[in-house]
């Protein structure tokens, strides 16, 4: 009796398992990327315990954290008196980077329901964070709906009746003339500079558009942004 009573349990443990792993994973989701312009720490203290004294950051750095006091005098009141009885922020590790949004990572975006690229900095990062598109349409997308774009290589094509595309290159997080001005055959092609970083990157990361209006009509301008075969 108390072994069936014990197996009903691990099943309705099994159940709920279950039932609870779409509900994280859609919340995660659902939030927005972490872009990563993380606080400054000029004139911040803090704590190291292996010298038992207050330091100073250097400015250029920033970052995240507890152990960070906006003055000497207020490090060395919260974490060297009285002596041994420290404070416990006082022992935890500020994580500290680069203040520019200078790598880079996938998101999923709720409210188109694509996967795009963002810049982030160094200092913390969110859940809705994946190193490949791949990884992002798997863990937020039903199996019918995990169809990579936007990190396709470039696919050089003759079509007759076709203007040039631009694709998306994931290695700059910007898009480009296809190589030789000319179509694509996968899906990262794209009719537009414009349509190509709404459907592939976050809104806030530059998008200049390499002169890819006309100078006259029927004359294409030169598009410095153009990848050279």
């Amino acid at each position: 009796m108390a072994t069936k009573r014990l197996s009903g349990l691990f099943v309705l443990i099994g159940v709920a398992c279950v039932h609870a792993i779409p509900e994280t994973t859609q919340s995660m989701c659902s939030k927005p990327p972490v872009l990563g312009n993380c606080p400054p720490l000029k004139n911040v203290w803090h704590y190291h315990y292996q010298i038992n004294a207050c330091v100073k950051y250097k400015d250029s750095d920033c970052g995240v954290g507890y152990n960070q006091f906006m003055s000497k005098e207020k490090c060395d009141e919260a974490c060297l008196r009285p002596p041994g009885q420290k404070q416990e922020l006082c022992l935890r590790n500020t994580i500290t980077g680069s203040c520019q949004p200078k790598m880079r990572a996938w998101y999923h975006d709720p409210e188109d329901g694509f996967c795009k690229m963002f810049n982030h900095g160094e200092c913390g990062r969110g859940a809705n964070h994946f190193a490949t598109e791949q990884k992002c349409l798997e863990t937020c997308k039903p199996p019918d709906q995990r169809k990579v774009v936007c990190s396709l290589p470039q696919s050089p094509g003759v079509c007759y009746f076709v203007l040039y595309r631009f694709f998306f290159d994931p290695k700059r997080n910007n898009c480009f003339l296809i190589r030789g001005r000319s179509c694509g055959k996968n899906d990262n092609a794209f009719v537009s500079h414009g349509d190509c970083m709404r459907r592939c990157s976050h809104p806030k990361t530059p998008r200049p558009c390499y002169n890819c209006g006309t100078k006259n009509k029927g004359q294409q301008t030169k598009a410095p942004g153009a990848v050279k075969g």
